[in-house]
């Protein structure tokens, strides 16, 4: 999600870091959607302009301080139909059922 907040981000970087280094820096930005809510990265980018410190570092400090929403975590419950493994007569090697 590409909100007014990103668009401050990336034009504020931009002034401050030249045009590729600002680029890399919402890239960076952008990225940590991969491990946060839409709100925390929002509220980490807007408390990087209100301190005037226009790098992904500092969203993403900023992003885990935000305690809003809580990404759910992984359902790591094993498939039911998932082969086992089985010790051969040996003790060693086996087989999959």
């Amino acid at each position: 999600m590409f909100t007014a907040a990103h668009e401050d981000f990336r034009i504020a970087s931009r002034r401050v870091n030249g045009d590729a280094e600002g680029t890399r820096q919402l890239i960076d930005v952008l990225l940590q959607h991969r491990s946060h809510t839409a709100d925390q990265v929002v509220a980490g980018i807007r408390a990087s302009l209100t301190v005037g410190a226009v790098t992904a570092d500092v969203v993403a400090v900023e992003t885990r301080h935000h305690p809003t929403a809580v990404v759910p975590a992984r359902d790591l419950t094993p498939l039911t139909n998932s082969p086992t493994m089985s010790a051969g007569p040996d003790g060693l090697g086996g087989s999959c059922r």
